[in-house]
């Protein structure tokens, strides 16, 4: 009798640490703030959790502005955590899947290396001891705020080497550092033997487009110094359109690409921001007749099951293709890595091994709705890759239309 005592009690006190660890990690991966179509209740794709208006009925009235508290709970009896639900109007875009071609100005200049400079005493390194480091953007000089490398340049040579006040912008905030130009005795010019880069262009995908505005959502991802990684301020940028002539098939190890050009100088719109969450901005030169809109579905109807993604391979119209949508993470510290995506469509494998660079931006919908954008390829998979959920790039968007009204 005993025995079977002890062995029920272990069996109670696993179940309860089990509970208990599910319970952590749901108060840990769920969202704080979820979203709901006007007059719906808060439905979750976990089916262990389920959530509970707190307060009198009174209190629990929500609005576009003011959010109601519910507490989420395991299986209805374990409290999990208290979450801010808010009601807001059916949203509909148009997902895009087109391809487009970016030029990008930032607001300052990056520093993306070092270069010694031969001196009549030798080589030397006037950037040493001043804290300068890789990523940083050069913003201003001597006070006088600077946009690109010519103005920079022209600074540093007519310098006369005496000492010069530089502003740099990095994640930490702003610093100001002094830095001395030597004579360089190769040119006869003063340098400073930073290298640095005020520019980017490149090729990715257009996930949706609000019709009332004009202003559209893209990438999924930012856009980045391709040397340092470090996410460019927009200064000035044109959405450019581009013809895909030909693709690159993705393999283990090495990723494949869209290949295309700038099919012309006249743009499509104009970038107005550059985030962690993609490049957000206004077209000016699309047709949107013809294209049709859809629901944009909340993070909490995302599950994982079969869905679609939708693309321009070449010059023809964007076309779905199967995926499988193999986890979803509702909260983590990149909001572009919520989604873990297959690719499961014969044609589409056959056409690029997969996910290849140039479809960042690409649309994934899911049970009718936008729910996600395709954001990363595994490097030694090109089948699988990463997604940002829709409501999120929609978020930036919106704020975008409220800053330009």
């Amino acid at each position: 009798m005993y025995k079977w005592i002890r062995r029920g009690t272990a069996a109670v006190l696993v179940c309860s640490a089990l509970l208990w660890g599910l319970n952590l990690w749901y108060g840990v991966s769920l969202p704080d703030r979820y979203y709901v179509s006007q007059g719906d209740d808060l439905v979750l794709t976990q089916r262990a959790v389920v959530a509970v208006e707190n307060g009198s009925q009174e209190q629990a009235v929500m609005s576009s502005t003011r959010p109601q508290n519910q507490t989420l709970s395991l299986f209805g009896i374990m409290p999990i955590k208290t979450v801010a639900v808010q009601e807001c109007e059916d949203l509909t875009v148009i997902p895009s899947g087109e391809a487009f071609g970016v030029k990008m100005f930032s607001q300052g200049a990056v520093v993306v290396g070092f270069s010694p400079v031969v001196t009549a005493d030798g080589t030397q390194e006037p950037y040493l001891n001043c804290d300068i480091q890789e990523g940083d953007i050069i913003c201003k000089v001597n006070e006088k705020e600077v946009t690109r490398n010519e103005e920079i340049s022209y600074l540093i040579r007519e310098s006369g080497g005496k000492p010069m006040e530089l502003t740099l912008q990095r994640e930490d905030g702003e610093h100001t550092v002094t830095l001395t130009p030597v004579l360089s005795s190769t040119d006869g010019t003063y340098k400073s033997g930073l290298w640095i880069r005020d520019s980017a262009a490149g090729i990715g995908t257009i996930t949706f487009l609000n019709g009332d505005t004009g202003t559209f959502a893209g990438l999924g991802h930012p856009i980045t110094d391709a040397d340092t990684g470090t996410i460019l301020p927009v200064e000035s940028g044109e959405v450019c359109p581009v013809t895909i002539h030909s693709i690159t098939k993705g393999t283990a190890g090495e990723p494949g690409e869209l290949d295309g050009v700038f099919a012309s100088n006249i743009p499509l719109g104009e970038i107005l921001l550059n985030n962690q969450t993609g490049v957000y901005g206004t077209l000016t030169g699309m047709d949107l007749d013809g294209m049709e809109p859809v629901e944009l579905g909340y993070k909490q109807e995302v599950e994982p099951g079969s869905a679609t993604i939708l693309c321009a391979l070449t010059d023809a119209e964007p076309q779905e293709y199967d995926i499988e949508i193999c986890s979803v993470s509702m909260a983590g510290e990149d909001d572009t890595k919520n989604l873990v995506i297959k690719v499961t469509d014969p044609d589409l494998l056959d056409k690029t091994g997969g996910i290849v660079q140039g479809m960042s931006g690409t649309p994934i919908l899911q049970n009718g709705k936008l729910v996600g954008a395709v954001t990363h390829v595994f490097v030694n998979d090109p089948t699988m890759g990463y997604g940002i959920f829709a409501e999120t790039m929609m978020e930036y968007l919106e704020d975008l239309d409220t800053d330009t009204e």
